[in-house]
């Protein structure tokens, strides 16, 4: 048992990342945090898979997934879900389309604007202002360039298409780089939350402890 107990300690083996939506793959802000902790266990490898229905943990032998999940919350019974934080879902563009464009300073401006939305939200997309006493405004959008990525949508928009909608989490290292503004900054679409899924339970891995306490340190709230 003792040696049981001490094996699990050691972070090593393979350990397989998945998601439904593409909020984590292909995305800057999880790939330096997946070198950093891996260079914190050299002997553990590291494998991301993405699929478009949700996988099943067991089945496919999946160490952690990762899911945006809206009002609707998280269907996975029997799982370990942790929330990792909120994902604000905001309007982004370059600074070179805005000075060519202009800059929308109300949700109904838009309407006037080159759009890059996510195949799913067409066409129809509700806003809700940080200000409480503003009532939430849905428009009917048709975007100039669309995707079933959000991956692709941070492409667009860094390549000065348009305005793209996404969540803040996958604009963040461009924003960093000033490579792109917020637009409407009191503006943000439907709530949804990122969870991180795992087996749990007292017997999970050593790989699967640290994964999960690493994330939650970084981006946790």
């Amino acid at each position: 048992k003792d040696a049981i107990n001490a094996g699990r300690k050691i972070v090593i083996g393979m350990m397989l990342l998945a998601d439904r939506h593409d909020v984590i793959s292909q995305q800057e802000w999880l790939s330096p945090l997946l070198v950093e902790f891996q260079s914190l266990h050299p002997r553990l490898t590291i494998e991301l898979l993405s699929a478009d229905e949700r996988l099943d943990l067991v089945a496919h032998q999946i160490d952690v997934a990762m899911r945006a999940t809206g009002a609707g919350g998280l269907p996975d019974m029997g799982y370990s879900a942790r929330r990792l934080t909120d994902l604000r879902f905001g309007f982004f563009a370059t600074p070179a389309y805005l000075a060519k464009a202009g800059v929308p300073r109300a949700p109904e401006a838009l309407l006037e604007q080159a759009l890059i939305l996510r195949t799913s939200m067409h066409h129809k997309l509700s806003l809700f202002c940080d200000d409480p006493e503003q009532a939430p405004v849905t428009l009917m959008l048709t975007p100039r360039f669309s995707s079933n990525s959000f991956a692709t949508v941070l492409r667009l928009t860094l390549a000065g298409a348009g305005i793209g909608f996404m969540p803040s989490l996958i604009a963040q290292a461009a924003r960093q780089r000033g490579e792109l503004m917020p637009v409407l900054a009191d503006w943000q679409g439907e709530r949804s939350d990122l969870f991180m899924i795992t087996l749990g339970g007292q017997r999970a891995p050593a790989k699967v402890v640290a994964f999960k306490q690493f994330i939650q340190e970084k981006i946790g709230s």
